[in-house]
């Protein structure tokens, strides 16, 4: 026997030691967001989100620089976008001014066809006169043009206007050329990063490139630079989350420590405590890992609070050993009672593994796996690193604990009446009930959002959550549409509707518009005499602009421009946002800026381009959380049916478990109604939080109402669940202290389901205690 148990305890140290070795040497913890939103289930929904979270809009840095002198502002604006730009991280900085490399320009040959201002007035001799003396000027003037090299090419500035068409709208002011506010005393920069917004470890790279640089030209300190965003609030978020959670979880293991000293006072106590929650936490990790492919910081980050009820384990033994009875003995008594309660509890945390939510389903089977891993380890490795108990600990207010139990049938009825009332205010007070909208959720302090609004607005930049979906069969039929749909746009920012937005039109014209571009070009004959009258009484050569005539004259033989001949260009990257191959066809998507009037919008495309619709990716996310969380509601119900027959098999009775299972659902019931009352709306955080409340309930229940030799077992029992409960209760108080929004939901739902689960099962437990776990 022993030589199997030393065999058993050398073989399960092996194994932890390779877990071990493998979470230092191949572990990679993620950070990347997605997995804990919606993924949809269309090609429209993952579209949206995909375009939520890693499109132009979400991969934008707003960027600041305050104090100094307007010179300095202006200067280091200069210096800061042009550093910028040479960094491999940025898909582009821009500050109002414009770089240009004259050696690379792919798409000058299309300008023709490309550019909106080619109409039959273009080339008359009026127009051309008009723009060759612009050109004068500008040669003449003391700012230098980097287009000025393209004069002999370009003399009517089509590519200028072309690169101008191509940038965002913006009605930003400037300030010696640069972008500021009014009042000039805040200069303005976009930052477009290579990574996503929610692959937060490239966007903590590039927000520290940006301070390092910025310091790099600030060597003095007299400017400040503000950074918003996004990817900026990303990785704002977790480190807030890491500092929260550091604190807590040590205010938390000191809570703990004085507790089980102060009940049991024995440091191996508290030493092997340790044992089944960090061998739950590294089998937990594996297994994610392995079965899914990975692990993100925030699953092992709630995982660890979620395991942290393994405590539990080590405490009913500890408990409920008796004097001189070996440890391997007293697990042996009470292991069917707890191996019951963990069954029921990892089958609540299966809803989460069925889930849309990457995360969640991280989180499900993390959780899964460690609850039965430091089950199993505090069943057979916990009792051989024990002693025999010596003495027993009594206190007197855990002895008159033992004596509140309502014994008559009517105060049972009126203690149900009374938590059933808890109810109310959900029927009768004004507070919704759910919060479906995940921006709630943010971490970050109101000031930091405020900042992004207001300077969002002064860059004028394009929404995260505003944007017309346009469908067709074709690409040129969407590229049509986007061309009829840009005449209603821009009768709405008449209006004062929306303030501007984003098509692939602006990038890549329809054949049909670029062949009709191309019949407005005059012949080479006609052009060469239009010039000769425009050039008459200007200082020019007569030859000085033959590239232009024969690039005029190849230009009217070109093939229409396609989408595969952007691939590869700054306008492609854009295109490939903005232009999506789906099954059934096409979609253009066009982001909005500043919508204020969402009614007008709607109403306008329904009236004059019906397969064109609006819509908010913040309303949509919603929908889709939503759905998800009355999904979670229906599986959920069908978990707690199984739960139930589960208690009916493993106590041989539907009675006795309809008995344990009734307090535990009143608890649950109770705790919803006291959310509620304090306006608190309920997130998919707190039905993760009510799932662990609910296995500590009926592992409370359970332990409660098994069968017991002698009142001083019924004492042991109520020891264990007292020091469970109150070590629980002030865990998840601290945690529910938390600022985040997640955190705080998941402490403060614990923290009462805990202890309305421990009064109501203490309450409601039977007398007799003929509970028959198969011990």
């Amino acid at each position: 026997m022993i030589r199997r148990q030393q065999a058993l305890l050398a073989t399960w140290v092996l194994l932890m030691v390779l877990a071990g070795w493998w979470a230092i040497a191949r572990l990679e913890v993620h950070s990347n967001l997605n997995i804990f939103l919606p993924s949809g289930t269309t090609d429209i929904e993952r579209l949206l989100l995909s375009g939520l979270h890693q499109g132009t809009a979400s991969r934008l840095l707003l960027l600041a620089i305050e104090e100094g002198t307007e010179l300095q502002r202006v200067e280091y604006s200069r210096q800061l976008t042009e550093r910028l730009r040479r960094n491999p991280k940025f898909q582009r900085v821009e500050n109002g001014t414009f770089s240009l490399d004259i050696d690379k320009l792919p798409l000058f040959h299309y300008r023709y066809l490309l550019s909106p201002d080619i109409d039959d007035t273009h080339f008359s001799v009026l127009n051309l006169k008009y723009s060759l003396q612009k050109r004068l000027q500008e040669l003449q003037g003391p700012i230098y043009s980097p287009f000025r090299s393209l004069l002999p090419t370009d003399p009517t500035g089509v590519y200028q206007g072309l690169i101008s068409y191509w940038r965002t709208p913006t009605a930003t002011p400037f300030t010696q050329g640069v972008w500021s506010t009014e009042d000039g005393t805040r200069m303005l920069l976009l930052a477009e990063t290579q990574a996503g917004s929610m692959d937060l470890d490239q966007q903590q790279q590039a927000v520290e490139d940006i301070r390092s640089t910025f310091q790099s030209i600030n060597r003095g300190g007299e400017l400040k630079l503000i950074i918003s965003g996004p990817g900026a609030f990303g990785v704002e978020s977790r480190e807030l989350i890491q500092n929260e959670t550091q604190w807590l979880s040590l205010f938390a293991s000191t809570a703990i420590m004085l507790i089980l000293f102060t009940t049991y006072r024995s440091w191996r106590h508290l030493a092997v405590i340790v044992i089944p929650l960090s061998s739950a936490l590294l089998s937990g990790a594996l297994v994610v890992d392995l079965l899914l492919g990975e692990l993100h910081g925030l699953t092992l980050a709630f995982g660890i609070t979620l395991l942290g009820v393994t405590i539990d384990y080590p405490i009913h033994l500890f408990s409920h050993q008796h004097m001189g009875e070996s440890p391997i003995s007293a697990m042996r008594r009470i292991w069917g009672t707890l191996q019951l309660g963990v069954v029921t509890t990892c089958i609540g945390y299966l809803t989460l593994i069925s889930t849309q939510f990457t995360g969640l389903q991280q989180l499900g089977l993390f959780t899964i796996t460690g609850l039965l891993v430091a089950s199993l380890t505090s069943r057979y490795i916990l009792p051989m690193l024990m002693h025999q108990q010596k003495s027993q600990q009594h206190q007197g207010l855990l002895k008159n604990l033992l004596r509140l139990r309502l014994r008559r049938r009517s105060s049972q009825l009126s203690v149900v009446a009374l938590a059933l009332l808890l109810l109310l205010p959900i029927i009768f007070t004004s507070h919704p009930l759910w919060q479906d909208d995940l921006a709630t959720l943010s971490p970050l302090p109101r000031q930091s959002l405020y900042l992004d609004r207001e300077m969002r607005s002064q860059l004028n930049t394009a929404e995260t959550g505003q944007l017309i979906i346009l469908h067709a069969d074709e690409l040129e039929s969407a590229l049509q549409a986007g061309e009829r749909l840009q005449t209603l746009l821009e009768k709405l920012i008449e209006r004062g509707v929306l303030s501007g937005y984003l098509s692939a039109v602006r990038y890549l014209p329809s054949q049909q518009t670029q062949q009709k571009r191309q019949s407005q070009l005059p012949t080479d004959k006609e052009m060469q005499a239009r010039m000769a009258q425009a050039l008459d009484g200007l200082p020019f050569r007569e030859d000085a602009f033959k590239p232009f005539l024969e690039g005029l004259e190849k230009s009217r033989r070109l093939p229409s421009l396609t989408l595969s001949d952007m691939a590869g260009t700054p306008q492609g990257a854009h295109l490939d946002e903005l232009l999506k191959k789906v099954d059934n066809g096409w979609l253009l998507l066009i982001p909005l800026n500043q919508v204020k009037d969402k009614t007008s919008v709607s109403s306008s495309l329904a009236e004059e381009m019906p397969s064109a619709s609006y819509v908010s990716l913040r309303d949509e996310t919603s929908r889709l959380v939503t759905e998800l969380r009355q999904e979670i509601i229906y599986r959920l119900a069908w978990g707690l049916i199984f739960m139930l027959l589960v208690l009916a098999l493993g106590l041989r009775s539907p009675k006795l478990a309809f008995h344990a299972f009734f307090p535990v659902l009143l608890a649950l019931s109770v705790s919803l109604g006291l959310l509620h009352l304090f306006g608190e709306p309920l997130t998919i955080f707190h039905m993760i939080a009510l799932m662990l409340v609910l296995g500590i309930g009926i592992d409370y229940s359970l332990f409660f109402n098994r069968r017991v030799a002698s009142d001083w077992e019924r004492y042991y029992t109520l020891q264990a669940i007292f020091i469970c409960a109150l070590s629980t209760a002030i865990v998840f108080s601290l945690l529910g202290l938390s600022s985040i929004p997640v955190l705080h939901a998941i402490g403060q739902t614990v923290t009462l389901g805990v202890v309305t689960s421990f009064i109501l099962t203490l309450l409601l437990r039977r007398d007799e205690s003929i509970m028959r776990a198969s011990e």
